[in-house]
């Protein structure tokens, strides 16, 4: 028996419950958040969501609940103390508030409940523990289905594979990805596939250590390597079936990409999975990694799944990392990444103001703050913007989101520094794509880091409507002799030919301006010259800055 609160449906809010028959134990009531009709005591356990209370019976308990914004205090008898603060773990929302009953008869009396403004939280949450180094941060989820069609099959074959609808989960700060946020329970619909495509540099084995709930099914590239049940009560009357890192496989990794699929089974009491590697070398789950080696210095590309790419100078004693990412998974397995290199982290450069470049500060880097370098223009439009624009976002990204903000603390001066043996020339550049921008230029390495001053095989983003001086920009890097690879802030690495498209691309668009007076006959114009270019939300996040009042 217990309360609910902030209900936005009959499927999603916010719930804590007592459980009498635990008095005294450490599971003696239980906070929870329902999503599409699951709450999830197995996957939310231990002392940040439940408190030992010795409960009186044949006599009335009083219980208290206040709730202010992200936290909520639990005072249960002593009504001056809490027992339990809890940090709310869905979004913050208006809703309708009510009571519920489980098992048996329950009795309530004088309920009542008083709106208030910003209540005071007299108690403390217990701070999560961050997902170690290697964890998933985040999963592609099917939608649910049958999970007894997969009785019998030991390889998935392509028809298995087929007429799937894929969404993505992105992670808690912790690494458990709660299914039932994407999914919910239905007829004949218990089970849905958790993926991640593995990229590794070479043929190599590797431990991921994992756990689920209720039940899995894993396959690896395609072959069942493992099944498992962690039914709740399954072994014995107290066996909770709690999620952990209580199951394990060594994987043989081929040098490219390796699927991992697992099929999670939900019965009853919480429906999630985590996953992590015990090291991260030579790999990348969520994103993919390309790598060159150049002059005895490797350069490491990370891409995330919308081909945003960071970049690490690996030298003979340490790392210099551009730009940390968008969203709070990819920046997290790009930190655990450069980490599995072995080498101190010597700075984070920032390239520009744009949140898709310093956003993952905040996720993956707020420990190494004296390390994190950018122009001062872009300094201090980070301090100042940064926590609004966040602010701004966080209902579009949801627990992809970063923490908070973490702004550059250092400044990068342009000129020629030569750092671990590697020759760097940083070069300020105004009204690109970016109102100020840094191109870092490696002579030795034949190499230009040009980030959002140039994409490889997407449109690109334009709001900053410059675009007379971004080309003039790009013929100037084109006239440069020497350099035979360009690192983008959006795609692949490629060569100097990637220069003359995007030169090419900013004159059609231009050309195209010319012709057109509004936006979807500006995009259906730019589609039909540049079909098979990705990104084309880039074209409409362009167009009103293209075309103001058109």
């Amino acid at each position: 028996m217990g309360a609910l609160w902030r209900w936005q449906d009959s499927g999603n809010y916010e719930e804590f419950y007592m459980r009498a028959h635990q008095s005294g134990n450490p599971d003696a009531n239980q906070y929870t958040p329902v999503y599409n009709a699951l709450p999830a005591w197995q996957l939310y356990y231990g002392e940040r969501f439940s408190t030992p209370i010795l409960y009186d019976f044949d006599e009335w308990t009083h219980v208290k609940i206040v709730v202010s914004g992200k936290y909520a205090d639990i005072y249960i008898k002593d009504m001056d103390n809490p027992a339990l603060t809890v940090d709310l773990l869905r979004e913050v929302k208006t809703g309708r508030v009510g009571l519920w009953a489980m098992r048996g008869p329950a009795h309530f009396t004088d309920f009542s409940f008083t709106p208030m403004s910003n209540p005071t939280i007299k108690g403390t949450p217990t701070e999560p523990e961050d997902a170690p180094a290697g964890t998933v941060m985040s999963w592609s989820v099917s939608d649910a289905f049958d999970g007894t069609s997969l009785d019998g099959k030991f390889t998935l074959a392509e028809g298995d594979k087929q007429n799937l609808t894929w969404t993505t989960l992105a992670c808690e700060r912790t690494g458990l990805a709660n299914l039932a946020k994407v999914q919910g329970l239905g007829e004949g619909k218990n089970t849905v596939y958790a993926r991640v495509t593995v990229t590794s540099d070479r043929e190599q084995m590797k431990m991921l250590r994992f756990g689920f709930s209720d039940r899995v099914k894993v396959y690896f590239n395609d072959q069942l390597v493992f099944g498992g049940s962690d039914v709740f009560n399954s072994r014995d009357y107290r066996f909770l079936g709690t999620i952990g890192f209580h199951d394990g496989l060594c994987l043989p990794l081929k040098q490219g990409e390796n699927e991992i699929w697992m099929a999670v089974s939900e019965a009853f009491g919480g429906w999630g999975v985590q996953a992590k590697f015990d090291d991260m070398e030579g790999i990348a789950v969520i994103g993919t990694v390309k790598v060159s080696e150049k002059g005895g210095v490797r350069i490491h590309t990370y891409l995330s799944d919308a081909l945003q790419a960071t970049h690490i100078i690996e030298s003979a004693n340490s790392l210099m990392l551009v730009d940390a990412q968008f969203m709070a998974p990819f920046a997290r397995e790009f930190r655990s990444y450069a980490d599995g290199l072995g080498k101190p982290i010597e700075r984070v450069i920032i390239s520009h103001g744009h949140p898709d470049h310093f956003f993952g500060l905040g996720a993956a880097f707020d420990d190494m703050s004296d390390r994190i370098y950018a122009l001062e223009g872009v300094r201090q439009f980070i301090e100042t913007a940064g926590p609004g624009m966040l602010e701004g976002m966080k209902p579009r990204l949801g627990d992809a989101a970063p923490d908070k903000i973490v702004a550059p603390t250092q400044v990068i001066e342009p000129g020629t520094e030569t750092i671990d043996g590697v020759q760097y020339e940083f070069v300020r550049h105004e009204d690109g794509e970016a109102s100020e921008q840094l191109v870092i230029r490696l002579p030795g390495l034949n190499t230009l880091i040009l980030q959002d001053l140039a994409f490889n095989g997407l449109h690109l983003y334009m709001a900053n409507n410059t675009l007379d001086g971004w080309i003039a920009i790009l013929e100037s890097l084109q006239s440069l002799g020497g350099y035979d690879t360009v690192l983008c802030g959006h795609g692949e690495p490629g060569g100097m030919s990637v220069i003359a498209a995007n030169i090419a691309y900013l004159e059609d668009v231009m050309e195209i301006l010319g012709k057109v007076d509004n936006a979807e006959d500006f995009k259906a114009q730019l589609l039909a010259k540049y079909p098979d270019l990705g990104a084309t939300n880039y074209i409409d996040m362009s167009a009103p800055a293209l075309l103001p009042g058109r």
